[in-house]
């Protein structure tokens, strides 16, 4: 018999792929600038530009001050504190930014297993992210056109007015983007793009096809943007930022009514005319229908929902009239409905007992009131179990002078239960 040995290799892993950036490499104690520069080699090719600038500025100035700090070794608090005093000019909205670029950062490392979890986690309840943005009103609009001196301006805000897009949208459009025969704008390139890996479609209403229409004709660059600024150039975030807040003050308008805020307006309104929400939500490029209905106002617009109640009140088949009021003559012939006595049984139990009890005290002859009440609540009777009781007995104690019935209103029938009591 000859004796075999049993040898367990481990197996080969293959090579990393080109490019690969392995998490390990960092060690156990990884500080928070290892983090950060892991979080900026892998999101690089991921990211918008924009969005990966700005979060890139955020997250410098957190390493400026827990750069050479263990990651594992924060703790909530720390971020808050962060937070709250690195810039005196930051708001609510810029707090609640910054809160989840860096809780952005720590989950990432957290799902590619650089670190074992999220040592800052219990931020996100202590930086909300406030009131949604309110709706721009009809008023606000046409004040907004009718203040805005410079052209190139009116013509992008008569834009985002008519069709919902978002700011960034519409100053990104080009005309080739224009599908002048489905009345569509197609963008490639767009805010949702990661996550919904399909173009977004902007629908043209009546208003904003015919401005298109009319820009189209007399531009001389038609292989450019659509909305340029007065020298020719694509609208920015920074000057579109700026060009508004003039604008808000020269129409009146509160300074939280911005561009945005037209977008929910159109979708409030298309929602209120009776539009579905989901195709409202696909005409303003919501994935889901969640979103939709943040951006949906109606419960501040009571008119819309007034209407549409009388709408409905006159197209159901079961809908009662209201008759006319009965005249107060009449309504003394009608007999008064007996009242609903609603007891429960151990009600009618006790009721029954304190009965009892009357009756064996009444057995041997008269007896005051007063010591009547007084020796059957100290047998343990409520008060409201005696009153009923003496009501079922006919017991009725002196009430002529408050204006009710005596013993000698009683019927006969009352007056045999106790003919000894009364008076």
């Amino acid at each position: 018999m000859s004796a075999y040995s049993l040898t367990i290799r481990p197996p080969t892993l293959p090579p990393p792929p080109a490019g690969y950036i392995d998490p390990t490499e960092f060690g156990e104690s990884v500080t928070v600038a290892q983090l950060v520069e892991y979080w900026r080699k892998t999101k690089r090719d991921k990211m918008k530009p924009r969005s990966y600038q700005e979060t890139g500025r955020i997250l410098d100035l957190f390493v400026a001050a827990f750069g050479q700090y263990p990651a594992m070794k924060l703790r909530p608090y720390h971020a808050i504190a962060w937070i709250k005093t690195c810039r005196k000019s930051w708001g609510n909205g810029m707090q609640h930014k910054v809160s989840q670029a860096l809780l952005a950062l720590f989950n990432h490392a957290e799902a590619f297993g650089v670190i074992d979890k999220n040592p800052v986690k219990g931020i996100r309840k202590e930086f909300s992210a406030g009131p949604r943005r309110p709706e721009a009103t009809a008023e606000q609009f046409q004040n907004m056109i009718r203040h805005c001196s410079d052209q190139f301006l009116r013509r992008l805000v008569i834009f985002v007015g008519w069709t919902g897009c978002r700011s960034g949208e519409a100053s990104t459009t080009r005309w080739a983007d224009v599908d002048w025969e489905n009345r569509v704008v197609v963008l490639q390139d767009h805010k949702t793009v990661k996550k919904t890996k399909e173009p977004r479609k902007i629908p043209l209403m009546a208003p904003a096809y015919k401005l298109l229409r009319w820009m189209y004709e007399r531009a001389e660059d038609r292989e450019g943007v659509a909305f340029t600024n007065s020298t020719g150039r694509r609208w920015t975030a920074q000057s579109l930022s700026l060009r508004m807040s003039r604008l808000q003050w020269r129409a009146g308008v509160p300074r939280g009514i911005t561009l945005h805020c037209l977008r929910h307006r159109w979708i409030t309104s298309l929602i209120a005319r009776g539009v579905p929400v989901k195709i409202a939500g696909e005409a303003a490029g919501h994935k889901s229908f969640k979103t939709t209905e943040r951006y949906c106002h109606l419960d501040q617009r009571t008119d819309v929902v007034i209407d549409w109640l009388d709408r409905a009140q006159g197209t159901g088949d079961d809908d009662i009239p209201i008759p006319p009021p009965v005249d107060q003559s009449e309504a003394r012939h009608f007999p008064r409905p007996k009242p609903a006595v609603l007891r429960t049984r151990k009600s009618e139990r006790l009721i029954a007992k304190c009965r009892d009890a009357i009756r064996a005290l009444l057995a041997n002859g008269k007896m005051p009131s007063k010591d009547l009440l007084a020796e059957l609540q100290r047998q343990g009777h409520s008060w409201h179990s005696i009153q009923q009781a003496k009501v079922r007995e006919a017991l009725v104690y002196n009430r002529s002078k408050f204006g009710g019935p005596t013993y000698a209103d009683l019927p006969p029938a009352a007056k045999e239960l106790s003919p000894d009591f009364g008076g």
